[in-house]
């Protein structure tokens, strides 16, 4: 399947969101040549896939495909736009992302912007590691947690730092700031976020290799909305990404192979999980 059909299948329009699924699409040819199958033969499993922005570009591989997320409202509005389009290759159910375990195992895991969604971002990874065959793929997308975006809405965002003002919260005669409420600039107060090298010694710890990388977009992404209306500032920050180190990219693409699948089973998990602290980030599946 080409690449034009891949992108055109995703309403995802913003560069860095097209940069994401040229990654994507770029390791799973890459993948498929390796194994010896057609892409419509892969099976994969997608958590956390929100309404479809990537569900549906997937669906256009042809092959069987996995989806769930843990917001109902999501899944039914994913439902719909495949229905919408009369798509039929694609499974999808409101899940739990750290617990799910269908009893299958998977070519490829294509978890996009869900490792910073979940409590527990060691358990979540521990749990897709055992969903993938011996020789599967795993591809990870993610916010850098101190890249320029990240740290533009958490540490510098005025209208976050007001809201977690309690002298003002008592000005207005509201009650406390708790930890994790709020909208989406809250959300960079509540998420959990890992630093690369912890990622990458996780990854190690399961047993997958990394074999690719890249960068989502760079120090443009501050900009914030000025930024996400302007496809012109997109495409030169997703460029300039290219040419920066990790550390000032403000999202990583990852691609892992499995090489010694973990033995570990679901009684094993606090031993294992120690380590990462939990915190009340909502999961999105």
């Amino acid at each position: 399947m080409t690449l034009a059909r891949f992108l055109d299948s995703s309403p995802y329009t913003r560069p860095a969101d097209r940069k994401k699924l040229r990654f994507i699409h770029a390791n799973l040819e890459k993948y498929a040549r390796t194994v010896g199958k057609p892409l419509s033969e892969l099976t994969v499993l997608e958590p956390g896939c929100a309404e479809g922005g990537i569900t549906l570009a997937l669906a256009a591989l042809g092959g069987p495909i996995r989806s769930f997320d843990v917001d109902r409202e999501a899944v039914e509005a994913l439902e719909q736009r495949l229905s919408a389009r009369g798509i039929e290759n694609v499974t999808v159910t409101e899940d739990d992302a750290l617990s799910f375990d269908d009893g299958r195992s998977y070519d490829v895991i294509v978890a996009a912007e869900v490792i910073s969604n979940v409590p527990d971002p060691r358990r979540f990874l521990h749990t897709m590691a055992r969903r993938l065959t011996s020789e599967g793929l795993l591809l990870l997308t993610t916010p850098n947690a101190y890249g320029p975006y990240v740290l533009s809405q958490r540490v510098v965002n005025p209208v976050a730092w007001l809201k977690r003002s309690n002298r003002l919260r008592a000005l207005l005669g509201r009650r406390p700031y708790e930890r994790g409420e709020g909208g989406r600039a809250q959300y960079y107060s509540r998420a959990q976020f890992l630093r690369r090298q912890q990622l990458e010694g996780i990854l190690a710890e399961l047993g997958l290799r990394i074999v690719d990388t890249g960068h989502s977009d760079a120090v443009l992404a501050a900009l914030g909305g000025v930024y996400a209306r302007s496809q012109r500032l997109g495409e030169l920050d997703v460029r300039l990404a290219d040419r920066v180190p990790h550390w000032l990219a403000s999202g990583w693409f990852i691609a892992a192979r499995a090489t010694n699948p973990p033995a570990a089973t679901a009684t094993d998990d606090d031993s294992l999980l120690a380590g990462v602290p939990s915190q009340a980030a909502p999961s999105r599946g």
